[in-house]
């Protein structure tokens, strides 16, 4: 069994791929090749953290969102996004459970996980906090939103999540710890450049 972990999938929101210059051609693109990457790697006894913003939910009836998210593989837990329902709605649609923050002990490594990065360590004892919320923004760009509860200056402990960092795809605890330890998170993917994915009916994993 693995534990991976994703945040601001943002499904259907066509918006989003103007504001973070994601690859793709339209939302109904990007949804296909998000959800094809969860499946090619996420087993149905697996456990996925997400870190919120799953989805544009004020497009979809109540019973588009309970198949969208029941068709994706693993126990699904959700650490609620500004842009998600309620806990009770999101369990409702699919989550196993959904929550505003929650402690994870991997092994030997206490983490926190929360939508948004953090000023201060929220627990003693954590080594990280994992989150998304900031997408592949840039201080400058935080800074223009202070007044609205912004992190401009985001300490080291906080590792970003967002999808935009890791090829838009889950990836497993192991290999986020394993990175951090080398210095090799809040980057760029290190993967494959999503822009040369094969073009709709080409797709090979």
């Amino acid at each position: 069994m693995n534990t991976w972990v994703i945040s601001d999938t943002h499904f259907g929101h066509a918006n989003i791929i103007k504001y973070c210059n994601r690859p793709f051609r339209d939302a109904a693109h990007m949804d296909r090749v998000m959800y094809e990457r969860w499946w090619t790697r996420v087993a149905p006894e697996d456990i996925v953290y997400h870190l919120g913003d799953v989805m544009l939910t004020s497009r979809k009836s109540d019973e588009e969102l309970r198949k969208f998210i029941t068709g994706l593989p693993g126990k699904k837990i959700l650490i609620l996004g500004n842009h998600d329902k309620s806990a009770e709605r999101m369990m409702e649609f699919g989550f196993d459970f959904a929550c505003e923050s929650m402690t994870v002990q991997y092994h030997q490594t206490l983490l926190f996980l929360h939508h948004r990065p953090l000023p201060v360590e929220p627990v003693p004892g954590v080594t990280y906090v994992l989150h998304g919320h900031i997408h592949n923004s840039m201080p400058e760009h935080r800074a223009r939103h202070i007044a609205k509860g912004e992190l401009v200056d985001i300490p080291a402990f906080n590792i970003n999540m967002s999808v935009e960092l890791w090829n838009y795809e889950p990836v497993t605890l192991r290999h986020v710890l394993d990175r951090a330890r080398r210095g090799e998170v809040n980057k760029p993917s290190h993967l494959a450049d999503p822009r040369d994915w094969p073009k709709e009916g080409e797709w090979k994993d």
